[in-house]
């Protein structure tokens, strides 16, 4: 009959002792990041779920971040333009937006050659311009509906540009390719050549 070697006797004795002991480093472990990560969210209730808290940004990158939202974000000048005291015309468009191409509904405003647009239509003095588009610089205006498989869809052409919009119905539509055309006629500063050609509209 074969007896275990005192080698062998130990071994085994060895691992039996320490098996508990990992087994407890390793549960103690894993409930200390379970801990950690229960931690880094907070109960705030929103819509019936736990939402994450965000963490403050650090006093450098908030500094980068507010420089940065600061150089995209510039007042619009409005040339002296009482843009809120007897518009040429007025209304209601979705525009698609400069770098992001998506559509969103903005109330715009005509005067002297100049066409503002706000989120809001309750324009007044201390109201600020979300943008402005100069008709003197403008080179044609026109239906947009095949570029776009859009309806009511029109664009105003510049030297660099092409800006979309969309009106509520055809009627709008026209009323401000009529209106915007006038307005490129009136305010352009180009000298026709007999070679160049007018702005269309």
């Amino acid at each position: 009959m074969l007896f275990p070697t005192p080698t062998v006797v130990s071994g085994i004795w060895f691992s039996i002792t320490l098996f508990p002991t990992f087994f407890l480093l390793l549960v103690y472990f894993l409930l200390r990041l379970a801990v950690l990560f229960c931690l880094s969210f907070v109960p705030s209730f929103r819509r019936g779920r736990f939402t994450r808290q965000p963490r403050p940004l650090p006093s450098i990158t908030a500094h980068i971040m507010a420089s940065l939202f600061a150089s995209l974000w510039k007042p619009v000048e409005t040339h002296g333009v009482e843009f809120w005291h007897a518009p040429e015309r007025s209304g209601w468009l979705h525009k698609q937006g400069e770098y992001i191409k998506t559509w969103r509904r903005r109330f715009f405003v005509m005067k002297q050659g100049r066409l503002f647009w706000f989120k809001s239509n309750d324009v007044g003095p201390d109201s600020q311009p979300r943008g402005c588009i100069d008709v003197a610089k403008c080179l044609s205006i026109k239906g947009a509906e095949e570029q776009l498989n859009r309806a009511h869809a029109f664009e105003i052409s510049s030297h660099d540009s092409t800006m979309y919009f969309i009106a509520d119905t055809d009627k709008e539509k026209e009323d401000w390719i009529n209106a915007v055309g006038r307005a490129i006629v009136r305010h352009s500063n180009c000298v026709m050549g007999a070679d160049q050609e007018p702005p269309q509209y």
